[in-house]
């Protein structure tokens, strides 16, 4: 079987953290791919966690007031699972010279605003 081949999260030279969190938001959201399905529910016990992530997603997100949602497709966030908080981002300084930012997502509530 594959892998999950998303690429980085493509973000513009000097993003403002808006710009950055708005980038994360939109790789996250992104629709899985009928091959991302299939590698993810390769594996038995992730089918169940995919399922119980995108309704928790549904229930608790922004989306709990949009029901069109709950017919809607698997996203690359539900594939987190329940490491859906977000915990920030670190910048490393790879030999090339080149900056690489990590996000760090762990598990626990995502706020209600």
């Amino acid at each position: 079987m594959g892998e999950l081949k998303w690429g980085s999260v493509p973000v513009g030279s000097n993003p403002t953290v808006l710009e950055l969190i708005q980038s994360i938001y939109n790789y996250l959201s992104t629709p899985l791919t009928q091959d991302d399905l299939r590698y993810v529910r390769s594996t038995p016990q992730n089918r169940h966690i995919l399922e119980q992530a995108r309704q928790r997603r549904i229930e608790e997100g922004y989306y709990a007031i949009n029901d069109v949602e709950r017919k809607g497709p698997f996203r690359r966030s539900d594939v987190l699972g329940s490491h859906r908080c977000f915990y920030g981002i670190r910048v490393t300084k790879m030999g090339n010279g080149q900056d690489v930012l990590f996000f760090n997502f762990g598990p626990g509530r995502v706020p209600h605003y």
